[in-house]
């Protein structure tokens, strides 16, 4: 039984009532905001909004025209994520992957939030040539900065993607208590 004044997040974890910035995914019509990088740089990847993947739709479609180095991220800008910097807030993310990569794979998949090196919320190898649902749940310490982004990609030489190779995000459902 949770006190008067608490709150259930996700996965159990309680807080006391905080304000949420909560974002779930339209990918019918365009890319939602979201904008292709890899290694920290522009990417030869190209996004394209309203694709369908094995009978799944509203997906965002990452394409590559060349070979990437295996360090790829789509990212999306969340201007109040940056001013949670050392306030400790929990962040809830869902989302489903598909990677339809000439490698056999599996594929590092990695959720971050706030920073593209680090502050992992999700990793995990992920098979190629099929739907994955991604869940996570973290709260952050007092001492992470956070940028202001969320990241979906993959950190993966191995199986880095090859002219005509694609991936497929959809249902992207982000959440993060709003603290200042």
């Amino acid at each position: 039984m949770l006190g008067l004044g608490k709150n259930v997040l996700w996965n159990g974890i309680v807080s006391d009532p905080v304000a949420r910035v909560t974002y779930s995914s339209d990918f019918s019509s365009g890319v939602d905001g979201f904008s292709a990088h890899f290694d920290q740089s522009p990417s030869i990847a190209t996004l394209t909004g309203g694709a369908t993947k094995e009978g799944k739709d509203n997906s965002l479609e990452i394409s590559w025209s060349g070979t990437e180095d295996g360090i790829f991220h789509v990212r999306k800008l969340f201007p109040d994520l940056a001013d949670q910097s050392l306030l400790g807030p929990v962040v809830n993310f869902y989302c489903e992957v598909y990677y339809d990569f000439a490698a056999d794979g599996p594929v590092d998949t990695i959720v971050r939030v706030g920073d593209p090196t680090s502050s992992e919320i999700f990793q995990e190898s992920l098979s190629v040539g099929q739907w994955h649902s991604i869940h996570a749940t973290e709260a952050f310490g007092l001492d992470v900065n956070l940028d202001g982004y969320l990241y979906i990609g993959f950190l993966d030489p191995a199986d880095a993607p090859v002219d005509g190779d694609k991936m497929y995000v959809r249902n992207v459902w982000f959440s993060f208590e709003d603290k200042d």
